[in-house]
């Protein structure tokens, strides 16, 4: 029989005793207003560098998400909310009878995601290095991206009508701090960023005024919040501003 504490349900294959450790864990680390049904649990012993994650785990565990849009929903609320990037590195929209979508996600700081993209993007503000083969040791180097991170995560959305029709794997399992300013300093513009600042070129800003305009509102808003101003999410870079301003030109040109 399952255990059930507000939205999360627990296998009876957990231990109950182990519930008073696991259940804040669960609960501080998935985004609310889901229903969680957890089917394992294991954590690790915790990474030794300053900013390590207290309570790294790996899970096993069922959400009532029922649609391709819904699991996407559910990445972003997930990435927004430990302040980290999971890029896709497997994918595929499956036409059979069990499922919709298996997709699997890497940590923007792994090798894999190096590997997959290949050579630096002109949109991305990273500097490419050589894999670091030791996981415990934390970057020294304040413009190095692949840490050779662990973490992983992999969602499968299967077809059938039960209450969790969601499956998901997570390795939260990161070498490296997740809020530091290192680390928000590689997290993609969020798509509220891009239209602040989409409108201002439309009210026809040039890369420059728009940039220091963003950035005047910004800490004005946020009272010069530090962990706001190294967000990248929210506090876009010169190069960002040029290449958004690149779009915005090629979409409006003539001719």
């Amino acid at each position: 029989m399952e255990l059930i504490l507000n939205n999360i349900s627990y296998s009876d294959t957990i231990n109950t005793k182990a519930l008073n450790i696991f259940d804040p864990i669960i609960k501080n680390t998935l985004p609310s207003n889901y229903k969680y049904f957890i089917d394992d649990f294991e954590q690790f012993p915790l990474y030794n560098f300053l900013g390590a994650y207290k309570t790294p785990f790996k899970t096993n565990y069922h959400i009532n998400i029922h649609t391709i849009e819904e699991s996407k929903e559910w990445l972003q609320k997930f990435m927004d909310l430990h302040k980290v990037t999971m890029r896709e590195t497997r994918g595929c929209t499956i036409k059979d009878v069990h499922y919709i979508l298996s997709n699997r996600f890497h940590c923007i700081h792994s090798h894999a995601v190096k590997q997959k993209q290949g050579k630096k993007n002109n949109n991305e503000s990273y500097v490419e290095n050589t894999q670091i083969q030791d996981i415990n040791c934390p970057v020294e180097n304040t413009r190095i991206r692949d840490t050779n991170c662990p973490a992983t995560l992999s969602i499968q959305v299967l077809k059938r009508s039960d209450p969790y029709p969601c499956s998901i794997s997570l390795y939260f399992h990161h070498n490296h701090p997740l809020n530091s300013s290192h680390v928000m300093g590689f997290r993609p513009l969020s798509n509220e960023t891009k239209s602040k600042i989409f409108r201002l070129f439309e009210t026809g800003h040039n890369p420059g005024s728009a940039y220091h305009t963003y950035w005047e509102q910004l800490q004005l808003d946020y009272n010069n919040n530090e962990e706001i101003l190294a967000d990248r999410a929210m506090a876009p870079r010169k190069n960002d501003i040029f290449y958004l301003y690149k779009k915005h030109r090629d979409k409006h040109r003539v001719g």
